[in-house]
């Protein structure tokens, strides 16, 4: 009878192991890019909720990048060179933006937001430029702009302000 309790709390151990196992790989999965490695769109949500609620005096910054001509890439080289690209600028905002205060996003097809907590404007800037320099073979526009947690819309408006200037470079590269 004792092998056989014995025997039940093995089991029961195993179980558990293999569905703590499973949870981590599930939460990986619905919160992980499997393209780039980066965090995707469901863990920026998640983080956005935790911003608003945690930060109230600290300086924040979003950052927006988007993949310079990715149509015309993957017309002209297949997906597989639209894929690279995308690859590129994800390695590429890992290697810069790799300290604990930032955090890098894949939220869409070609876009990607850096959110930088208790950063300042210049340590940004020397960031953004440093993505310019590493950047070889392909570009990606960007736009950032401070979010205001004190204020009400603070990260939408942020967000439009650090899009409107992305679009700006955008519209720049093209002339």
């Amino acid at each position: 009878m004792k092998f056989v309790y014995v025997f039940l709390m093995v089991l029961l151990l195993i179980a558990l192991a293999v569905m703590s196992y499973l949870f981590i790989l599930f939460k990986r999965i619905a919160t992980i890019d499997l393209m780039t490695g980066l965090k995707n769109r469901n863990a920026y949500e998640i983080k956005l909720k935790q911003l608003g609620r945690k930060l109230k005096n600290e300086e924040a910054w979003i950052v927006i990048y988007d993949v310079d001509s990715l149509k015309a890439l993957n017309f002209r080289g297949g997906h597989l060179m639209g894929d690279r690209a995308i690859i590129a600028v994800a390695d590429t905002l890992k290697g810069v933006f790799c300290e604990k205060a930032y955090s890098i996003f894949r939220i869409g097809g070609d876009e990607f937001v850096v959110i930088a907590v208790d950063a300042s404007e210049d340590e940004l800037k020397i960031k953004i430029s440093k993505t310019e320099s590493i950047l070889e073979g392909f570009s990606a526009s960007k736009g950032y702009a401070r979010i205001n947690y004190g204020s009400e819309n603070s990260y939408s408006t942020a967000f439009k302000r650090a899009d409107e200037m992305l679009f700006k470079e955008k519209k720049e590269k093209v002339k």
